[in-house]
């Protein structure tokens, strides 16, 4: 029981640190134009770390992988959105 209490007290601060460092890395990655403008890197660490999370959860109370996995795959569809994609090279009129 004990040991629960502190990995319940310690949680917060493991939380924190976890967005703070994804927040700093989809920062950089804005800054060399690999996320779109519009994304908003803490807002998008937030979201990842209460996802996953979240999907850790359910699938230890439901003993269901494939819950993580299905989790896994839609935060790989959130991610995309927001990645900048390359520009097509220009056609030739020809």
């Amino acid at each position: 029981m004990r040991q629960n209490e502190e990995r319940a007290q310690r949680s917060p601060d493991v939380d924190r640190r976890r967005i703070d460092r994804l927040t700093v890395a989809l920062r950089e990655a804005k800054g060399r134009g690999e996320l779109v403008m519009a994304s908003e890197p803490e807002a998008m660490a937030h979201f990842l770390v209460a996802s996953l999370k979240g999907a850790v959860l359910v699938s230890q109370v439901t003993h269901d992988f494939t819950v993580m996995q299905q989790c896994m795959r839609e935060l790989d569809r959130y991610l995309a959105l927001y990645e900048v994609q390359p520009a097509l090279p220009p056609r030739s009129l020809s």
